[in-house]
């Protein structure tokens, strides 16, 4: 069962860079782990976005090798339609386990402040 939202299945069409992916997959794992606690949604949600970058099962561990300033590096260099994407599914992990937990959402703007400070991007 796909838990990516239907408008975030066309992934693959965006042509991420390698480093892109596993920045989009770090994050998205920086915002599971944020309240302490990993949830059954986050991990499906994982599991679906692993499998909808097309990455490699060993992609997690590739990925966890990068901190939050790799993450806000790379994204910062993407275009502007990819970071509206990456946002968009950083938000949808934020839901991913039907609980908004505050220190998902201030990882989530810590990370929006260093790409978008004056919030020109509509995320």
């Amino acid at each position: 069962m796909n838990t990516l939202p239907k408008d975030l299945t066309i992934l693959e069409t965006f042509n991420f860079s390698a480093d892109e992916k596993l920045s989009i997959l770090r994050f998205s794992n920086m915002i599971a782990a944020a309240d302490g606690k990993v949830h059954k949604g986050e991990i499906t949600f994982m599991v679906d976005l692993i499998e909808n970058l097309k990455l490699p099962i060993s992609a997690p561990l590739e990925a966890n090798n990068l901190s939050f300033d790799d993450v806000a590096s790379t994204i910062k260099k993407m275009t502007i339609n990819k970071k509206v994407l990456a946002f968009e599914i950083f938000k949808s992990m934020i839901e991913s386990d039907n609980e908004v937990h505050e220190k998902e959402v201030k990882i989530f703007h810590k990370l929006r402040m260093m790409i978008d400070p004056k919030k020109n991007l509509n995320i």
